[in-house]
């Protein structure tokens, strides 16, 4: 039954790290200092197993622990919701895809410990990290039922364009279509914010794509197949324009309900504007939050939370690590 699900959240929510906290960590002066500090968090008996304090070895722990709340949700979820899950949760197959084939790019090694592999989405990345090229790699994938038609029309993108960011496009059309698709699988009061969600996730995609040609060169022809055509808050109209547009005044005018994350992305500031975005999504959930209490949207409120502690987590580290300036940082923080 949903309401287990709904419950055990409800349960497992109060011991998620706050905002404050969140902020208080990225002022940690060291590794050492931001584990001393974690270490009074749920994450502390992990943490005392670590031989070594690296900010990989960190980023490793943290992708361990979000991937075992996906696969303790996936569990506990009623079969119908299962099926949801499954499309919902394809964004990380995707995310995972684009990291192998960048690596096939560059010629490095792929730390499949970096990935997040889900039991209830298989895929053999083994495979993938060993094929020696992009090509290779996709002609693997190509095996896999759900990849089929993407994985071929991706081949000839990349060999015609020799880039990914058409095969990527290509990804996450799929995965947006499928989430589409899927949201017919939830209960009627769920599926209004959760199409609000997928609105702005497409919107913001989009945003990213439409201003290729302006930012980096890219054929206005090429961008305008790449952009998704699910339909979101902004028609696809004002999409096409801003390819063809060549003014940043006018991108604004095309994009203005996402003003911040455009002028983010304007400045090359992309990390900025994907944090903006996923605060926008983060709102529309906080935002049902009390109202969909007893509802399966709680439940996807507590998984999407969880979601931002790993993304803000891996972040901080390597902003300690890295000595990133914390004013600077403290702008890509999701939660805080």
């Amino acid at each position: 039954m949903s309401s287990y699900l709904i419950v055990r959240c409800h349960a497992r929510m109060g011991k998620l790290i706050t905002p404050e906290q969140m902020r208080k960590l990225l002022k940690s002066k060291s590794l050492e200092e931001l584990v001393e500090a974690l270490s009074q968090t749920e994450y502390g008996p992990l943490l005392k197993q670590l031989k070594t304090v690296e900010a990989d070895a960190l980023y490793r722990l943290y992708t361990d622990v979000f991937r075992s709340r996906l696969e303790w949700f996936y569990r506990n979820a009623p079969e119908k919701f299962r099926e949801f899950l499954v499309e919902y949760c394809r964004r990380f197959e995707v995310e995972n895809i684009m990291q192998v084939l960048r690596r096939r790019v560059t010629g490095s090694p792929v730390d499949i410990g970096r990935l997040v592999r889900l039991s209830f989405l298989p895929m053999d990345y083994e495979a993938l990290s060993k094929a020696p090229g992009v090509v290779e790699c996709l002609n693997l994938l190509k095996e896999n039922p759900v990849y089929e038609e993407a994985s071929a029309r991706s081949i000839a993108l990349y060999k015609k364009y020799g880039a990914l960011l058409p095969v990527e496009a290509t990804l996450k059309k799929l995965y947006y279509t499928s989430f589409s698709k899927a949201l017919k699988l939830l209960p009627r009061q769920d599926r209004g914010l959760m199409r609000e969600v997928l609105a702005v996730q497409i919107d913001v995609e989009n945003c990213f794509t439409s201003l290729a040609p302006l930012l980096y060169g890219y054929s206005r022809g090429l961008v305008k197949e790449m952009l998704i055509e699910v339909p979101g808050k902004i028609p696809l109209e004002n999409f096409v324009k801003v390819v063809e547009s060549s003014s940043p005044s006018e991108v604004l005018k095309f994009l203005a309900p996402y003003r911040g994350v455009v002028e983010a992305i304007l400045k090359g500031k992309e990390e900025v504007a994907y944090a903006m975005s996923r605060r926008i999504i983060r709102k529309l959930f906080l935002n049902r939050w009390i109202e969909g209490f007893a509802e399966l949207s709680y439940a996807l409120t507590y998984m999407e939370l969880f979601e931002d502690e790993w993304r803000d987590l891996c972040f901080i580290t390597y902003a300690v690590g890295y000595n990133i300036p914390r004013e600077q940082a403290a702008n890509c923080l999701i939660c805080g």
